[in-house]
């Protein structure tokens, strides 16, 4: 979290700044020019000190609270001051200010205000990311989930690993009548076969050896909430007879013990596989697949939604730059274009892990080709052979006739090839760290292989 300190006391504000810098993950700037705040970027920023030492610096500082409030930013602002008048706090106060301090500070007080904001700010970028995750679906797609979520049935999610399943699951529980109880998601296929039953109803202490206490298992945990049963292909099928009694009586019986627990939980499963190959005999009771699925909800992937590409990319930077604390790095036209025509086996997965990847490299707050993994990036080996056989015809032609005599320029531009060749082959011809070798920034070594002739 940003703050900023804006007072002429360098002692105060110094002390003050040094104070906030220690609570959590939060950073204080200075400013100590009350006649400019009016050019200060206030969206930098998530709280604000004022130190006012006047009734000319609180007029400002007034007029800060009240512009703040008209432009309807939630920016909290904290005043502190030596014999604040009461009237002047109230309308301080009712102009939008969080509180009114006066001098001598309580450190206590600054830490609870500072960690309050903390939370509350977490709050609201968790909700404005959900509502971030919900508007970049399909309104066609949005509207199956709208539905779904008006409901109280069974619903079978499809679609290929990585299309965003569990996420969708947890848009239809957001949504639902059921949000305020627990969602939780199981995914059956990581569950060693001896424990899945346990680990879904429970068991009772001494059932087995280890079973040293009664433990709740997840159907009785979720309560009244939701349910996710991922991969239910993977479920054995002594499990999936005693979930089919589950499905049908909506009650059942912790391992060991013979006390009835009611089933108030939502159940939604999900599957990878084509719905066609889950019910062959053997595989997956029908009588359960047809109790499970309700209502059928089908995820198509990435590469037959492309118009969403771009959305779920923005997306995606936004949240992984506040998760790396990172600024929120645009992509260059390239980019943008590759991304669309990619076909995205690994789907949103692949998508999410591709733009981390490509955060961590990015130079400048720009996305480029070069920040792409490798084992994705277009025609990488093309353009390297490409660069690497003109490279080396340019050099070649130095020793074609050793009594052709060279000019300067020529010399001079030859040598200057045989230091970008080098750059290259040093970097296993990655062109950002290339430009790093050379000590020039990224865009010059472009600009270097265009006028040199090698792009």
């Amino acid at each position: 979290m940003q703050g900023l300190v804006i007072g002429q006391d360098p002692g105060f504000t110094s002390s003050l700044s040094e104070l906030i810098d220690t609570i959590g993950d939060h950073t204080c700037h200075r400013h100590s020019d009350w006649t400019t705040t009016d050019k200060i970027d206030y969206t930098h920023f998530d709280f604000i000190f004022c130190h006012v030492v006047d009734e000319i610096e609180l007029g400002l500082v007034s007029s800060l609270v009240t512009k703040l409030a008209n432009t309807k930013q939630s920016l909290p602002v904290i005043v502190i001051g030596q014999h604040i008048g009461l009237e002047r706090k109230v309308r301080l106060l009712k102009a939008g200010a969080l509180e009114c301090l006066d001098r001598p500070i309580n450190r206590q007080r600054i830490r609870y205000l500072v960690e309050a904001i903390g939370v509350k700010t977490k709050l609201i970028r968790l909700r404005d990311l959900h509502s971030e995750q919900t508007e970049v679906l399909s309104t066609e797609f949005l509207k199956q989930i709208q539905v779904l979520a008006s409901i109280d049935a069974n619903v079978m999610i499809t679609g290929e690993t990585g299309v965003g399943k569990t996420h969708v699951a947890k848009q239809i529980h957001r949504l639902s009548k059921r949000c305020d109880q627990p969602f939780v998601a199981i995914n059956c296929a990581a569950i060693p076969e001896n424990l899945i039953e346990s680990e879904l109803f429970g068991h009772a202490k001494g059932t087995f050896t280890g079973a040293d206490t009664n433990r709740i298992g997840k159907f009785a945990f979720v309560k009244k909430g939701t349910i996710l049963l991922d991969e239910i292909d993977a479920l054995p099928l002594t499990a999936q007879a005693k979930l089919l009694h589950v499905v049908e009586e909506r009650a059942f019986h912790p391992l060991g013990s013979n006390q009835t627990q009611v089933v108030q939980a939502r159940i939604l499963a999900a599957t990878n596989k084509p719905i066609d190959s889950l019910v062959q005999p053997g595989v997956f009771r029908s009588d359960l697949f047809h109790r499970l699925s309700v209502f059928e909800l089908e995820i198509t992937s990435l590469r037959e939604r492309r118009s969403e590409i771009l959305r779920f990319a923005r997306l995606f930077a936004a949240e992984l730059a506040q998760k790396h604390q990172r600024q929120v790095p645009r992509f260059s036209t390239e980019v943008e274009n590759w991304m669309c025509a990619y076909d995205w086996p690994g789907n949103l997965r692949e998508l999410k892990n591709c733009i981390e990847h490509a955060l961590m490299c990015c130079e400048n707050g720009t996305i480029e080709m070069d920040d792409i993994p490798s084992r994705i990036r277009p025609d990488r080996n093309r353009k390297e052979a490409q660069i690497s056989n003109r490279i080396n015809g340019v050099l070649d032609k130095r020793y074609t006739n050793p009594n052709e005599k060279i000019d300067s320029p020529t010399e001079k531009k030859q040598q200057e090839i045989t230091r970008v060749y080098q750059a290259l082959e040093k970097t296993n011809f990655n062109r950002t760290r290339a430009a790093e070798e050379m000590g020039i920034s990224r865009a010059a070594f472009y600009k270097k292989l265009h006028t040199l002739g090698l792009i």
